[in-house]
């Protein structure tokens, strides 16, 4: 179960029990949920939505307090008592328990939306040896765009060139920067400068594009 799914679950679960909760955590076991807000409360990183998430469920079950030791516990807890209570506890408004409407509703998922492109995107000229920089590295492109305008999409953990709109090349990003010049980090991609050594041969042999070739060559 993802961490949406289970966020989801529990809220719906809290939800649907709200009305009977409340008037159990006065009248059945008043101590109960007071020792597993403590218990909860004294984890760094709980929110107060997970403490009443933990208070609910405690008012409706009779097995001792736990005690948590980490937020994963707490969520490992809530994760295997809300399914236990679902098929015990009546939907309201719905025949049948929480569980039953979950599983019908299950099978009509909402369809998940686009995932979110981020980037932060950099105009740039590669240079004539087929190179762009960005945050004091350089990066490689194909040979066809040297001298050419070209745009940097930066993601977190690696950059993406578009050249008259579509994607020209990949790179892993590079995080090496620092004032000094010799720390520049240059990473080439040899496919790159195919082109090159039809006309120079030699850089075959020379080229630092081509100082680490795959072991096939």
């Amino acid at each position: 179960m993802t961490e949406a799914e289970r966020a989801e679950h529990v809220a719906e679960w809290a939800r649907l029990t709200e009305e009977r909760v409340s008037t159990n955590l006065a009248e059945t076991r008043p101590g109960r949920p007071g020792a597993i807000a403590e218990a909860a409360r004294s984890l760094p990183g709980i929110s107060e939505s997970g403490v009443r998430r933990a208070i609910k469920i405690a008012a409706m079950t009779s097995e001792p307090a736990p005690s948590f030791l980490s937020p994963a516990a707490l969520n490992d807890w809530l994760e295997k008592r809300c399914p236990e209570l679902w098929a015990q506890t009546p939907h309201g408004s719905r025949p049948g328990m929480i569980s039953d409407v979950w599983s019908e509703e299950a099978q009509h998922p909402v369809p998940l939306p686009k995932p979110f492109d981020g980037f932060v995107e950099y105009a740039k000229r590669a240079s004539p040896t087929r190179l762009i920089h960005l945050e004091r590295n350089r990066y490689s492109v194909p040979a066809s765009f040297a001298n050419r305008p070209v745009s940097v999409r930066v993601y977190p953990e690696r950059i993406v060139v578009v050249a008259e709109g579509q994607i020209i090349c990949e790179h892993r990003r590079v995080f090496a920067r620092s004032h000094q010049r010799k720390s520049t980090t240059t990473v080439f991609d040899w496919r790159h400068y195919l082109a090159v050594i039809q006309r120079k041969p030699g850089a075959l042999r020379n080229g630092a594009p081509f100082a680490e070739l795959p072991p096939a060559f």
